[in-house]
């Protein structure tokens, strides 16, 4: 769990500065194929960027969580699956709600 711990917060690490970089209007780094049909581009870039931040505390949380577990344990692996899929929703309807009609 001590090498899941320390992959998870190399993984925050860079989740966080990726997603700082967008935040702060790096389109370049965002894939061609979701930029496609935006209408509102700065906006589209805060809350991807917001998003991936939030992905970074989430891995934060389970790479201290597995971290200082005792023993294996599948629950900050799960913790994780879990913030991924509520994130990778986020993502969707962000994109909905951003795209041209």
């Amino acid at each position: 769990m001590k090498l899941f711990g320390l992959l998870m917060l190399f993984i925050a690490l860079q989740l966080f500065v990726i997603g700082s970089v967008i935040q702060r209007g790096k389109s370049s780094w965002i894939p061609e194929r979701m930029l496609a049909n935006i209408n509102n581009l700065p906006g589209y870039c805060k809350l991807f960027g917001n998003r991936l931040i939030l992905l970074c505390f989430i891995a934060v949380v389970c790479g201290i969580w597995a971290l200082n577990i005792g023993a294996y344990s599948l629950k900050p692996i799960i913790a994780f699956g879990v913030g991924m899929i509520v994130v990778i929703a986020l993502f969707v309807l962000d994109h909905h709600k951003f795209r041209k009609q």
